[in-house]
């Protein structure tokens, strides 16, 4: 599973700061970071469609696919 390097990836790559993204996922900056780690690896579908929605890319691809390749 390859969603926390995706997302850090994606944020890094649209320029965004872990608060900015936070404040646009609606989570605490400390989950963002917990994602982006990989201690946190469960998120919730409404989390999966907000990132879907922000970096326009499938939910699959996020999950399943290295985007830094």
């Amino acid at each position: 599973m390859f969603l926390g390097s995706n997302i850090k990836y994606l944020r890094l790559g649209a320029k965004m700061t872990q608060k900015q993204l936070s404040d646009e996922l609606g989570i605490f900056d400390s989950y963002l970071r917990r994602y982006e780690s990989g201690s946190l690896s469960n998120p919730t579908l409404d989390f999966l469609m907000k990132l879907k929605e922000i970096f326009n890319i499938p939910i699959d691809d996020l999950v399943f696919k290295d985007l830094s390749k």
